[in-house]
């Protein structure tokens, strides 16, 4: 059985963040607000989600699983919009898009083909493994799209070049979506290859916690490893896609304006 801290435990773990605050100032790393605004909004944020999530638990509607799942789709559309062009008016459409995709298709593979949950929108299953891959399929797009603006920006006249000589817009910076993709692969291939050796990730970690078996945990964060890596790439790919679309015109040449 897993153990229950109470709230009186759980405040020793400001411990912690005290050290970190102490240790910023010390070192005069002037982060000490926003090491506390981020203490303060993960706690908030936190328990509001555990809460949310129990009542849906509690409630067991199919739809109530499917609106707190497009709800969170959209916070991460509009965070993940952050790391793009803020002059490039489809980008917030463009970041739900990938996200959406990468979240849907690894989902369904997922709970419907490979665990076969029953019920089909089962939140204990659906929320966190949804959840799981929305997050990821946040961060590898932020990283891809970054990326590939900033280069894009930065080999402007290479890629012009490119063009003047009779290259599609897609060919020309064929090289800087590669380096953006497998940028954004970096943290999950590293997590791949020190997986159970160096580190036990959260969902195995979580469900040992919990009373799972070692055994049984470990088969659903091997599946958890494949869905992120093919959650990652897709996102990737997508978002990369929709920008190189959105950055150069029906003519092929690059919207410097955008930038």
């Amino acid at each position: 059985m897993a153990v229950n801290p109470s709230y009186a435990d759980l405040s020793m773990v400001l411990i912690l963040m005290g050290a970190v605050l102490f240790a910023s100032w010390r070192e005069r790393l002037g982060l000490e607000r926003t090491f506390l605004h981020a203490s303060i909004r993960t706690v908030l944020q936190l328990f509001l989600a555990g809460y949310v999530i129990e009542a849906v638990f509690n409630l067991g509607h199919w739809y109530l699983v499917l609106t707190l799942l497009t709800l969170m789709s959209f916070v991460a559309a509009h965070e993940g919009a952050k790391r793009l062009p803020s002059k490039l008016a489809w980008a917030p459409a463009m970041a739900w898009f990938a996200i959406f995709a990468g979240t849907f298709v690894n989902t369904f593979v997922v709970t419907e083909i490979i665990i076969k949950i029953d019920p089909w929108w089962s939140p204990r299953y659906l929320i966190p493994l949804a959840g799981m891959i929305m997050g990821n399929a946040l961060n590898s797009g932020a990283l891809a799209g970054e990326r590939f603006t900033s280069d894009l920006k930065t080999q402007t006249a290479e890629v012009e070049t490119m063009l003047s000589l009779g290259f599609s817009s897609g060919e020309a910076t064929m090289e800087i979506k590669r380096k953006a993709v497998k940028g954004a692969l970096i943290p999950t291939l590293n997590s791949m290859f020190t997986v159970g050796i160096v580190h036990l990730p959260g969902m195995m970690t979580g469900q040992i916690l919990s009373g799972a078996s070692p055994v049984t945990a470990t088969k659903y964060q091997i599946i958890v490893m494949f869905m992120i890596t093919s959650t990652v790439l897709t996102s990737a790919l997508i978002l990369i896609e929709l920008l190189r679309r959105g950055l150069f015109t029906k003519a092929e040449q690059v919207r410097h304006n955008l930038f």
